[in-house]
């Protein structure tokens, strides 16, 4: 079995946990959201929709 400890890999675990942070940050300050909750519209762009207003919403708070 060889094993192989180069920098590259090294980087791109941390790079890795960095961007699940900010993905799971991300998931946690949609859940404010009531609307949000539960799928109710009809039409996948209906949600997006709601999604993209939800983060306009915190972005400018």
């Amino acid at each position: 079995m060889a094993y192989r400890n180069n920098s590259e890999t090294a980087d791109s675990k941390r790079f890795c946990s960095i961007g699940r942070w900010q993905v799971e940050r991300s998931f946690a300050w949609l859940n404010f959201f009531r609307r949000l909750d539960k799928d109710h519209e009809r039409l996948p762009e209906s949600s997006v929709a709601f999604i993209q207003v939800a983060f306009i919403n915190i972005l400018l708070k």
